[in-house]
């Protein structure tokens, strides 16, 4: 349900991320999602195929501690078609790679890689994969 405000980033009504480690990242440098081997699957892939993309939304007063993602979010990257039959994350894709932008100003945020599947026309079944991660981002900044 895409209403739903707990698919921003996995909240599922928790009171505070204060449990959770933030990874400081410079800006310019490449950060990654991909599926752990603890997971139900042995295979590590992104096991559907689909449209992808990477956001960043600063934490008010860099507080990730309580920041639910209801602040704004920008693109970072888009993972689309990769030609007429295939698109860019499949059954061989191992991690959806995000660069920070060299101009993103130092502070907390959110990092959240989504990936989709189910882009049937005429129904409502897309599935939604996603997961955030707390980062800080350090270096120049500038924009």
């Amino acid at each position: 349900d895409t209403t739903n405000t707990n698919i921003r980033c996995n909240y599922l009504e928790k009171n505070s991320w204060a449990d959770v480690e933030t990874l400081v990242i410079k800006a310019g440098e490449t950060v990654g999602f991909g599926i752990g081997k603890d997971c139900a699957y042995s295979d590590t892939t992104i096991y559907h195929a689909g449209p992808g993309h990477g956001y960043l939304s600063r934490a008010p007063n860099d507080d990730l501690a309580t920041y639910k993602g209801d602040g704004n979010w920008f693109k970072i990257k888009q993972y689309g078609v990769r030609d007429a039959k295939n698109w860019e994350l499949n059954s061989d894709t191992h991690f959806m790679n995000f660069t920070i932008p060299k101009t993103t100003p130092p502070g907390k945020y959110l990092l959240r890689g989504e990936q989709m599947f189910g882009l049937h026309p005429g129904y409502n079944k897309t599935q939604f994969y996603h997961s955030c991660a707390h980062i800080e981002v350090v270096g120049p900044g500038g924009g």
